[in-house]
């Protein structure tokens, strides 16, 4: 299939090129080279930004585990609100004691 393309694609540049004369067959032969190099860059290039972003399909994996740990976070804040509200609370009782006891 794919040969079939580039030979459909040789006969379109020869076509349009006028390669009639065989002194001007090695400059369409040279431009069909560049082509085929072309599109082998091109080729390469596109797989390596495909390479490249699906590194970055990666990272959002990474932020799950993080916002785990920022639930883990805000429960320990919580837990240490807590804390302080029952230490306060814990204190008033003894102040409160303490002055019912020296009436």
């Amino acid at each position: 299939m794919f040969k079939e393309q580039m030979n459909k694609f040789k006969s379109f540049i020869e076509k349009n090129t006028g390669s009639a004369n065989s002194g001007e067959n090695k400059p369409n032969k040279r431009k069909i080279e560049n082509m085929v190099v072309f599109l082998i860059i091109l080729i390469v290039t596109l797989i390596t930004i495909n390479s490249i972003l699906s590194k970055d399909k990666e990272k959002p994996k990474d932020e799950e585990t993080s916002s785990y740990k920022t639930l883990a976070d805000v429960k320990v804040k919580n837990d240490e609100e807590y804390d302080d509200v029952l230490e306060e609370r814990l204190e008033n009782i003894l102040e409160t004691m303490a002055r019912n006891s020296e009436k």
